[in-house]
């Protein structure tokens, strides 16, 4: 299969990365060269413009968008070379609403529990060594254990770290929108409140969520002596 991605940073290079590993042929796009660069390295075909970009893909196309929510979404799906087809097709499967999944949320917040367990079992347990073996030799292997495993070594002392979990904006954006239009949202609704919830306790699956989003999307982790505002 080839497709496109617009925006290759930590997502969406990430997700360039996983396709090509399934033999899927990416074609990417980002304002900075340097990211194109990196990528074409890693075998993702760069493309200067958006509309080299679409040129090169057979129609219809496939674009997924990784770029900060607010006018840089506003401006890609302006482009028409690029979307306008996929804003019909949107509109079809949809109903005019945006495409937004909260199940990758859902996925942090059961690894998040699954740590907790494990940190409070009372055993004295290697947490990287048992997320590693998880993904080499059992059923619930993936991505997210995947990073869990790294993030465990890269910070294995929980208690340094702050349960502020970072929040980027894009799911309240999704809400205000969906709102402002009388759509109902819960599952997606649900995850921001569940994500604010994480702030004020010192609990180790926020701490666990918080790794993750810091593995899967670049979110910064906090420590727990840092004197915090929320976002």
């Amino acid at each position: 299969m080839r497709f496109g991605i617009i925006g290759l940073g930590r997502m969406g290079a990430n997700i360039a990365r996983a396709a090509i590993e399934h033999g899927h042929h990416v074609v990417g796009h980002d304002h900075e060269e340097q990211a194109m660069a990196d990528l074409a390295a890693e075998g993702v075909e760069p493309a200067r413009t958006v509309g080299d970009l679409t040129s090169v893909l057979p129609s219809p196309r496939a674009v997924f968008l990784y770029v900060p929510h607010g006018e840089p979404t506003e401006a890609a799906c302006r482009d028409p070379r690029a979307l306008r087809r996929t804003r019909r097709a949107v509109r079809r499967r949809a109903g005019d609403r945006p495409l937004r999944q909260a199940r990758p949320q859902r996925h942090r917040v059961r690894d998040g529990a699954g740590l907790e367990l494990l940190e409070r079992s009372g055993f004295s347990l290697d947490l990287p060594a048992a997320f590693d073996n998880w993904n080499h030799g059992s059923v619930i292997r993936s991505w997210l254990v995947e990073l869990m495993r790294d993030a465990l070594q890269e910070h294995p002392d929980l208690d340094r770290l702050s349960t502020y979990v970072e929040d980027t904006g894009e799911v309240k954006w999704v809400l205000e929108w969906a709102m402002r239009r009388d759509i109902p949202s819960p599952v997606i609704s649900d995850s921001q409140q569940a994500l604010m919830a994480y702030r004020d306790l010192d609990w180790p699956a926020a701490k666990a969520v918080a790794l993750l989003r810091h593995g899967y999307g670049g979110h910064p982790v906090h420590l727990a002596d840092e004197q915090l505002v929320r976002s």
